[in-house]
């Protein structure tokens, strides 16, 4: 029952109260304009089209309803409401701002002892000993506390998702740059100048290269481009979820490098009139 309870405290989240309340005062509003009244005969189990009408307006309100509010809440939509039943949540941080605490205590204790001059614990970092004691408190007590050991585990799932996300954004680039330094080897190599036209890469070739060449060079750089387009785009939503997800945990860390990717990208390319002028 106690794991009911647990499941049913999970779902009662901030936006799904905003999703009940809007629905219920649109069914009241949609009651009023109808002059409904939701009738079932219980002895007959009569049920009248209207009933059945008024009931799939509500339920297809709510999950649009539910939807907006996601949209407009992000990551504050999954808010719990209440702490688990029963339970505070422990983390390794909570552990180790205690540890902390304690040492500063310590400290504070032996300076008033007249023992040795007076120093900020609590602004220092943990030591590697200090560390394992830590882990070792917080090893103990997911031993004994099946809940905490839940919390525990859900945060190092949580973690490794984050930084696995995090390694996907990395490849993206790296692939986004492997791609713009081919199209640059193309350019050197092969004397052709990229012009950018219809939302894609067009070739300038040399009058002296062959058709047959020419079309080659073209394939090639299209399909490197369609590519490279798809990864703007698969980075793009990487970094829109690692915002909404990650507290912006990747973006921060490579957004100087897609920046420069784009750059690079911008670069490899001259404008038709610019082309026209030469």
């Amino acid at each position: 029952m106690k794991k009911f309870f647990n499941i049913l405290q999970r779902r009662l989240t901030l936006g799904s109260l905003l999703t009940a309340i809007v629905t219920f005062i649109f069914a009241i509003g949609l009651r009023q304009l109808l002059l409904y009244e939701f009738d079932i005969l219980p002895i007959k189990g009569e049920i009248q089209v209207i009933d059945i009408s008024f009931l799939g307006i509500i339920i297809i309100f709510r999950f649009i309803c539910n939807a907006f509010i996601e949209f407009l809440l992000m990551d504050k939509f999954e808010t719990p409401l209440i702490q688990e039943w029963g339970y505070k949540q422990s983390t390794a941080l909570n552990m180790e701002n205690t540890a902390n605490t304690s040492s500063s205590d310590k400290g504070s204790s032996k300076d008033s002892d007249g023992g040795s001059p007076s120093k900020d614990y609590s602004k220092k970092s943990l030591t590697e000993e200090q560390y394992s004691k830590v882990k070792q408190m917080i090893n103990n007590k997911a031993e004994r506390d099946p809940k905490f050991k839940e919390a525990l585990e859900e945060i190092n799932r949580f973690n490794k998702e984050m930084f696995a996300h995090s390694e996907r954004m990395e490849e993206v680039l790296d692939e986004q740059t492997s791609k713009i330094l081919k199209l640059n080897s193309i350019a050197s190599r092969h004397d052709v100048k990229f012009i950018q036209e219809n939302g894609g890469l067009e070739l300038s070739v040399p009058s002296k290269m062959s058709n047959e060449i020419a079309e080659k060079l073209s394939r090639e750089v299209g399909a490197l481009d369609r590519s490279l387009q798809n990864k703007f785009s698969e980075y793009d939503n990487l970094s829109r979820k690692d915002i909404r997800l990650y507290d912006s945990l990747g973006t921060k860390i490579y957004g100087g490098v897609y920046s420069n990717n784009k750059l690079m990208y911008k670069e490899l390319f001259e404008s038709q009139d610019e082309t026209n002028k030469k």
